[in-house]
């Protein structure tokens, strides 16, 4: 379990947790000149607005005197309005009596979003809604803890704007909790206190083993973060100024070279990274040669396949499109046989077909090197050839079967 914030910091609310109950207002319909004994009724027990509301995804709120729009889901049930705020904060109304909580985190953008609207709420401002005016106006003990609390949240949501941005995390990202992932008011808060104060607390003990600097995943509900550990701190691997950090290949051997640090990103990194910067992959790979040698040239050919297997997974374009980038900066791609067949598997997948050019090429390949198996293999799935790569599959020695079956080129086969 991470530890929990320090005790200076602000807290998230707990959902319903000293939720209050505030004045509200209803707006009243008076009876008709036509039906004279008719009782006044609240728009809240009008059955024609009951049905307005709950069918309608947006609602208008006076704010300080400023109309503001939010996203809405609204029902009834047994007499009891429960409205959700952009999927985050609860309003549930039962006859004359109205409650307050905060729901459910989903978003920064949806908790930023209701922001000024709690604000407002605390501060003692009126808020006009549809049904009618709330308002606190009862400061008892409960009350006042609820207004503490909130006061809270809000400090809680602008530290982890920052921290989002510290770690390039999109706002829009929708979090949602997980058996696997850290539970999510814990790892909201880890996020504040690694990028805020360096402090990592007891994750750092995992990483008691790793010396070095390494790239990290770190669950938080169903989301991946992938973060930089160096120098006993998690960073965003992404950012300017951890970018020009290399990893090396080979070290102290005649193959010893630089390399990008992106090499360390898994299947995991690559299939399921919330705040992947492709962008700042390939600048990487701009300050370096990824075929300068042959492990070079083999780290990055295992690294694109990689690419390639986490697209089939995750069905991320930007995959294919990393990988077709760090392989076109190949000095003579179309004299390495086995890397033209992995560019053409990008552009198949791509582009759902292969041009004529690309088709000769093939056909060029699978004249010159009528021995080599593994070729021919490759070079009949990308010209749809299913019987016969189903027969050069068959000739493979089985090792080379538990190599090729661990590749991406078997998924186009198996789409043959």
């Amino acid at each position: 379990m991470l530890g929990r914030l320090r005790d200076s910091d602000p807290q998230p609310a707990k959902s319903g947790k000293n939720a209050p109950k505030l004045t509200w207002k209803p707006i009243i319909r008076e009876s008709s000149p036509s039906q004279p004994s008719q009782q006044p009724e609240t728009i809240f027990e009008n059955r024609l607005f009951q049905e307005q509301l709950t069918s309608s995804s947006e609602m208008d709120v006076i704010i300080d005197g400023n109309i503001q729009k939010f996203n809405v889901s609204s029902t009834f049930n047994s007499g009891t309005l429960t409205i959700t705020f952009e999927n985050v904060l609860k309003m549930v109304l039962d006859g004359t009596e109205l409650k307050i909580s905060n729901y459910q985190f989903h978003s920064l953008s949806s908790q930023l979003k209701v922001i000024p609207l709690l604000s407002s709420l605390i501060e003692g401002k009126k808020l006009t809604l549809p049904i009618g005016d709330i308002q606190i106006t009862d400061f008892s003990e409960k009350n006042i803890r609820f207004i503490n609390e909130i006061k809270e949240h809000i400090l809680f949501i602008e530290d982890l704007k920052e921290a989002f941005l510290y770690f390039s995390i999109d706002p829009n990202t929708n979090f949602s909790e997980t058996k696997e992932g850290i539970e999510l008011n814990f790892g909201l808060s880890f996020l504040i206190r690694a990028s805020k104060h360096g402090d990592i607390s007891n994750f750092k003990k995992r990483l008691s083993s790793k010396n070095n600097s390494c790239l990290i995943n770190l669950l938080i509900g169903d989301q991946t973060i992938v973060c930089l550990y160096h120098d006993g701190k998690l960073k965003n691997i992404f950012s300017k100024d951890q970018i020009d950090i290399k990893a090396i290949l080979g070290y102290n051997t005649p193959d010893q070279c630089d390399y990008s640090i992106f090499v360390q990103l898994n299947d995991e990194s690559l299939t399921k990274g919330t705040n992947l910067d492709f962008q700042a992959i390939k600048e990487s790979f701009q300050e370096i040669d990824p075929f300068v040698n042959e492990l070079a040239c083999s780290t990055t050919t295992n690294f694109c396949l990689r690419c390639i297997a986490a697209y089939d997974k995750s069905n991320r374009r930007e995959l294919l499109l990393l990988a077709k980038y760090i392989l076109s900066m190949h000095p003579s791609i179309e004299t390495d046989d086995f890397n033209y067949i992995n560019l053409l598997q990008i552009n198949k997948r791509l582009n759902g077909s292969l041009t004529a050019e690309e088709e000769d090429k093939l056909i060029t390949i699978k004249s010159t090197a009528p021995s080599d198996i593994l070729k021919q293999f490759g070079v009949s799935i990308l010209l749809e050839s299913k019987i016969e790569a189903k027969r050069l599959y068959s000739k493979l020695d089985k090792k080379n079967q538990e190599i090729i079956d661990s590749t991406p080129i078997m998924k186009l086969y198996s789409d043959l």
